[in-house]
């Protein structure tokens, strides 16, 4: 099965076992934390976690924590 983000097999699996919730964390809900988020201002490699600089080349010793690469803005994660 093809994936639509580009994740391999082994990286990726159904989730079958509920029970399943759902929260409303959109910038519209005015209670969603995600308004104190930074979402973005980073540049990821997204195959190693380095930040990169503008020209994309890599930055010796500097590694993006989760959500603080661009790729979480875009993506909508």
């Amino acid at each position: 099965m093809n994936d639509a983000f580009g994740k391999s097999p082994g990286n990726r699996s159904a989730i079958r076992k509920g029970p399943f919730y759902a929260a409303n964390i959109s910038t519209a809900n005015k209670y969603s934390f995600t308004q104190v988020f930074t979402l973005g201002g980073l540049e990821v490699d997204e195959r190693t976690g380095g930040v990169v600089d503008a020209s994309g080349m890599a930055i010796a010793d500097a590694f993006s924590g989760p959500r603080a690469g661009s790729a979480a803005a875009e993506r909508g994660l």
